[in-house]
């Protein structure tokens, strides 16, 4: 069994993984939760991610960033990453 600590440590390989070669700043733990049998962890992790210019007036003020929050579910018996899903902030 993956203990909450290393589910976290997956969960965070798991987004540096998929996202390789995207800017990814400021990474924060937000939440651990587990299933209710146990069989899975979902890690919800944040960052600030570089947004693309949609407009002119962003092309000249250059480009800002955002904080993105992800949940990664990460199966307890052997801590492969399943999923990441989008979270909005509450």
């Amino acid at each position: 069994m993956v203990t909450v600590k290393q589910a976290v440590t997956r969960a965070t390989k798991f987004v540096e993984d998929i996202l390789a070669g995207e800017e990814l700043m400021n990474p924060r733990l937000e939440e651990v939760d587990s299933s209710e049998n146990g069989d899975l962890w979902y890690v919800t992790l944040s960052f600030l991610r570089k947004e693309a210019a949609t407009s002119l007036p962003d092309a000249i003020r250059g480009r800002e960033y955002q904080r993105e929050y992800k949940v990664i579910t990460v199966r307890a018996s052997d801590g492969e990453a399943l999923s990441m899903k989008m979270r909005q902030p509450v």
